[in-house]
């Protein structure tokens, strides 16, 4: 019984490490090419002037976006990831403000402001978000590491459990073979 139950709480713990850590790794990369593809979408506003063409495209990519990130915060459990997430959600909700002014400057002919702003504030914005990126993706790995690091304790712990049990029944099974001979 005691085996098996440990057996059955690190199928829950393994499972942990793919729901709760790798899993989420292909969400928050559906997330970053949602945002690359809508930088790519405004350069293209400066180089064609198509404000309200590339403002579809820009929404589509948005909410491809939002649909992942919806199923990445479920995934959220360290304190470190949900202060990530916070950072996250903050900075792009800046840059989706940059984004707007920088269409309405482009729709009201004033390219050379957008360009400031694009490649001032935004880009320094844009940079912010490159290095969450980087950090969610840092602490979702060692996530999955320390549950992956503690599924092999756990694992180690109950098969020397198993053995002392076994052991332990072996040497009752012989020496109740001795009494009753």
């Amino acid at each position: 019984f005691f085996g098996v139950s440990n057996l059955h709480a690190l199928e829950e713990a393994d499972t942990q490490v793919f729901d709760k850590g790798a899993k989420p790794i292909g969400d928050w990369g559906e997330i970053q090419a949602a945002t690359y593809r809508i930088r790519s979408n405004m350069r293209d506003i400066f180089i064609t002037g198509d404000v309200e063409g590339y403002a579809k495209r820009i929404a589509a990519r948005a909410e491809e976006r939002t649909k992942a990130e919806a199923d990445f915060e479920k995934t959220l459990v360290s304190d470190e990831a949900k202060l990530l997430w916070k950072n996250y959600k903050e900075n792009q909700a800046k840059i989706g403000e940059a984004n707007k002014k920088i269409r309405d400057l482009i729709a009201a002919g004033k390219k050379g402001e957008a360009q400031t702003l694009q490649y001032g504030e935004s880009e320094k914005l844009q940079q912010e978000q490159n290095k969450i990126y980087g950090d969610m993706t840092a602490a979702k790995i060692k996530f999955s590491r320390n549950l992956a690091e503690g599924n092999t304790k756990s694992a180690d712990s109950a098969s020397k459990a198993m053995y002392t049990l076994m052991s332990i029944g072996a040497l009752l099974a012989v020496g109740l073979g001795i009494i009753i001979s």
